[in-house]
Parts: structure tokens; sequence; C-alpha cells
């Protein structure tokens, strides 16, 4: 088995995305010879069976089914930590490596020693699998030394999971549990771990994931106490070595690069019921944080009246309306 380059995939209850991970995973890993890891979270689906089916075809498939729920945070450190290789790739299983993500990923890594790669990731454009990748400010690749650069210029984008590979060494010394329940746990693990060390970590600009789940989250009721009250006290709870200017950057450039708070997805929050007068008068402080729009738009739109019945289709039909905004426009995780 190939000891440079582990797939690490947590999951839950999620069978049928996992056997689309796998099925998709399974031709690239193969002729590398590498250990793909799988950690259930207790689902009650049927995950094992799925699991099981996928180990007959390939030998080095690691399967861990925890005995309870240890919640999400807890689950991707799990999986990570259950990787012996070198570099351990954490893979969401509604999110898809290219063809040549893993030959491109081992010749990066060979006899090379970073703390970390960030990879980019975006949108499927046709049926090639060429993939428009999310960050376009960082071309070229680059190796950053300095943590407050990290934070500031790609740190927005790293709360993306399955666009981070870890090293074994970051894994081995890192404090995952102290962040478990913060939705954040990856992003907070690196910046906490990297703080006042030396330290490499790559950026690809090759974008290398792509996500092919058109439900819609299901965190997207809760996505302004998510990505604005917990999110803001990750990125300032970090410790005193990242200033504040790497902080605020990082915050404000999730919102407005990832499109999460852009003008078309807080009239679609709108439209869903997802926002209100209410939450306006909440987190009205917090918004100049997050968005470039400014408080009287948003004020604008938490008043825009939306009919109980509209509310109601709009639920009912979230899929295929998650689908035709990610056919417009690209948000990532």
């Amino acid at each position: 088995m190939n000891d440079c380059l582990a797939i690490c995939i947590p999951t839950y209850n999620r069978a049928t995305h996992l056997r689309g991970c796998l099925e998709h995973l399974l031709p690239l890993v193969a002729k590398q010879n590498l250990a793909i890891y799988v950690s259930d979270n207790a689902s009650s689906d049927e995950t094992p069976k799925v699991v099981s089916e996928f180990q007959t075809r390939y030998n080095n498939i690691r399967y861990f089914r925890n005995n309870e729920n240890l919640g999400t945070d807890a689950n991707f450190a799990k999986v990570l930590k259950l990787s012996h290789a070198k570099y351990s790739w954490l893979l969401c299983d509604d999110n898809r490596l290219t063809p040549d993500a893993i030959l491109k990923m081992l010749a990066i890594l060979d006899e090379k020693d970073y703390a970390l790669v960030v990879v980019n990731g975006g949108k499927l454009k046709g049926k090639m699998e060429e993939v428009s990748g999310r960050v376009q400010d960082h071309s070229s690749s680059l190796i950053f030394t300095d943590q407050n650069r990290l934070l500031a210029e790609i740190g927005w984008h790293m709360t993306w999971a399955s666009c981070l590979v870890f090293s074994h060494k970051m894994i081995k010394e890192a404090e995952f549990d102290k962040y478990y329940d913060t939705n954040f746990l990856q992003h907070s693990v690196i910046f906490n771990y990297l703080a006042g060390r030396e330290f490499k970590v790559l950026w690809l600009p090759d974008a290398l994931v792509y996500n092919v789940d058109y439900e819609m989250p299901l965190w997207f009721p809760s996505v302004f106490d998510i990505w604005i009250t917990r999110w803001s006290r990750a990125i300032n709870d970090l410790p005193a070595s990242y200033t504040p200017r790497a902080k605020a950057r990082c915050l404000l450039d999730h919102g407005v690069k990832s499109r999460l708070f852009s003008l078309f997805y807080f009239v679609g929050f709108r439209l869903l019921n997802y926002y209100n007068f209410k939450l306006y008068l909440k987190h009205r402080p917090s918004f100049p944080k997050v968005t470039n729009l400014n408080n009287t738009l948003l004020l604008l739109i938490a008043l825009l009246p939306i009919p109980f019945f509209a509310a109601q289709y709009f639920r009912r039909h979230l899929a295929s309306l998650y689908e035709l905004i990610n056919s417009i426009k690209f948000w990532g995780k």
C-alpha cells in the first residue's frame, strides 16, 4: 500500500452519497494503491452494506463504525486520526476529485514536507470534469510561511474541508477535541496549530475538487447563526499572533467570495423565510463584517412581504431551487 497519501471520508446516513463517492474514487486510488478510510458516524441506513460491497472490489478500504453519533466535527477528527499515511485528504461524501487529482497530488507530495496542502475547488463545467475554481485571485502555486498572510488570503476558502490535505504530523500534534461542535473544526485546528511556529503550507490553484450534491444544505435555516455568530467567534478566538486585519479580511472574504452573503442569496433566504426583520435586528451590527451589502438594502430585503404559500412552495422545492441557483452562481462550502 502506498503510504504517501490516503483518502479520509467521514459519513453519516448518506449511503447513496457514499456509493457515488466510492464509485467515482475507486479507479483513481486503485491505480496508485492508496488507502481509503471511512468513518461511519453510527449510520442507521445501508452504509455498512455499501462499504462491504466496495471492499470486495478493493482491498485497501478501511471501514470503522462509531458505536454512537459523535457529531460531525468529532467524526472528521476520527477519520483523519485513523490514517497512517504521510498525508491525508479529507473528502466529504458529496464531493468528487477530478481524474488527475491523485496523480497531481502524489507528484507534489513526493519527498516534500508541508504542514498542509490547500487545493482549489469549484463548480463542475459540462461532462468533461473541468472545474471552475472559486479562488480566482491566486492563479499560481504558492508556499505560505506567514500565518497572517495565509489567513488573510485563502483562509476563507479553507472552510471547505475537501480542499484540505493534512500532514500526519499535524494530525498527530494538533488539538482536535478542543473544537468539537463548533462547525469549524478543520479551520480552527489548522490555524491554532500553525500559530507561532515555522511551517510551509502549499497552495495549489488547480481546481481538483467539486461538489455534486444539489440538495439544500441542512444548515441553511441556521445560516446566520453559523456563518455570522459562530464563524465570527471561531475567527476572533484565534491566537493574538493573528492580526485584527487578517481576521477581518478572512471573515469578510468568505461572505463575499463564496457569495453566501451576496444579494442573490439574501433574497433567496428571504423567499425561504430564513431571513426576516427579527434576524436583521439581531445581526445588523455584524453585517458589515461579512458582506459588502449595506444595511439599508438588507433592511429592505428583510421587509419584503412573503406570502405563506410562497414560503411553503420554496420549501417543498428546495432541491430543484438549489440546483437552479448553482446553475447560475456557484456557492461552495
